[in-house]
């Protein structure tokens, strides 16, 4: 009597979504409002003893002074087109050589 054995190798590729409590959150709040989504939060307050309010602090308005020119002058930036914009001569390589001093050899 023989005996047959099969050798073989499957693969198999499966994909699944699965939806975590905090991806059902984000799809429910993503939608909202800022008045529906502080009404939200608000009854979460309220509901959850653990949550508190912490309030936002209001930036100086130095801080956003600061913050408006930093975005100014990354916009100016953004605008330079670097391909076509002319080069200063201190942006270009220099061509012209140092004198290089005398090498000897010996042997």
């Amino acid at each position: 009597m023989a005996i047959q054995q099969k050798l073989g190798l499957s693969t198999r590729l499966s994909q699944r979504l699965i939806l975590t409590p905090s991806l059902q959150q984000a799809i429910k709040l993503l939608p909202l409002t800022t008045l529906e989504l502080a009404e939200v939060l608000e009854q979460e307050v309220m509901e959850n003893p653990l949550l508190e309010e912490v309030p936002q602090e209001q930036p100086s308005a130095e801080e956003i002074a600061q913050e408006e020119a930093k975005t100014e002058r990354e916009d100016i930036l953004k605008e330079i087109d670097v391909e076509t914009a002319p080069r200063s001569r201190s942006c270009r390589p220099s061509r012209t050589r140092s004198p290089s001093s005398p090498t000897s050899t010996t042997t």
